[in-house]
């Protein structure tokens, strides 16, 4: 047989994680706890027998004996589990033992991405919490609009929040945060709780707001991430925006720079996106303002 090479490795994990996916959704067999197997596979280096694994073994303790190459993997066929499942209509009583499932594996879905945050930093560590970060997205897609009345369920994923704005801070992973952030506060706002936000505000201050200034004034396009980051933010948080307009981080700096969006050179359109964006939550405001 020959060997897998280097390069086609990640290629075949991922196949093996869709083909374990499909096993869990098409098995009579009820796998309880599939991130646990797999964690406990790959700590053995071969597949552990069902009849050996104790479902109140303690994951975490599992994880630490884990290089960054399985957490990965684990990562990996975690996030193919919602995705797939995600798929699944829900109130189909075909699917409804999978869904039910997923409130409980969610735990050790969280188990192993809080795992992949707070790995201390190395350079492998970067392709780590950024697989994490995707992980985590995928989650909150399938999680936010399934379980929004069981909030014991998400609270495992809001659990990560804090640990996942990191990512926000880190120059290697910043691109792929901001998208991801932007795509739960343009998806999911009641995501974010009040302190979430507060802190995604500070954040935004001192880690987004600086680039978003520079890039505006240069007219250089890379800065639109940021921009729509901003945008994002100010839809998500428009309440408190009118309500407490005197707020410095959440209110004041989202107006300022908004402001600062509609004045950068440049003509709405073609050559100035944002401020297309920015109009938006403009319109937005001004019915806000009108209603209160």
């Amino acid at each position: 047989m020959r060997l897998v090479g280097q390069n086609e490795r990640p290629l075949v994990c991922k196949k093996l994680c869709s083909t374990l996916t499909t096993y869990f959704i098409r098995s009579p067999v009820l796998w309880q706890r599939p991130i646990l197997h797999l964690a406990l596979s790959l700590r053995a280096g071969d597949v552990v027998p069902d009849s050996a694994i104790d479902p109140r073994s303690d994951l975490d303790e599992i994880l630490n004996g884990l290089d960054t190459s399985a957490l990965i993997a684990l990562l990996w066929f975690s996030g193919t589990l919602a995705d797939e499942i995600s798929r699944m209509e829900s109130n189909s009583s075909a699917h409804a033992q999978l869904h039910n499932q997923m409130e409980s594996i969610v735990r050790d879905a969280g188990a192993v991405m809080s795992r992949a945050f707070n790995q201390p930093y190395a350079a492998s560590d970067a392709t780590l919490k950024a697989e994490a970060l995707k992980s985590f997205l995928t989650w909150v897609n399938y999680a936010q609009p399934m379980w929004p009345r069981k909030p014991e369920a998400l609270q495992h994923l809001r659990d990560l929040i804090t640990d996942a704005t990191q990512c926000l801070v880190d120059p290697s992973l910043q691109r792929d945060a901001l998208d991801a952030f932007r795509d739960i506060l343009e998806s999911y706002t009641s995501f974010f709780q009040p302190q979430h936000m507060e802190l995604l505000s500070r954040i935004i201050a001192a880690h987004v707001q600086p680039i978003l200034l520079r890039t505006l004034a240069d007219k250089d396009p890379e800065g639109l991430p940021y921009g729509q980051m901003i945008i994002a933010f100010g839809d998500a948080n428009i309440q408190q925006v009118v309500e407490q307009p005197d707020n410095e981080y959440g209110s004041r700096m989202v107006v300022k720079l908004h402001f600062d969006i509609l004045k950068a050179p440049g003509h709405p359109g073609d050559e100035d996106e944002l401020s297309i964006q920015s109009i938006e939550f403009w319109n937005t405001y001004v019915y806000n303002q009108a209603v209160v």
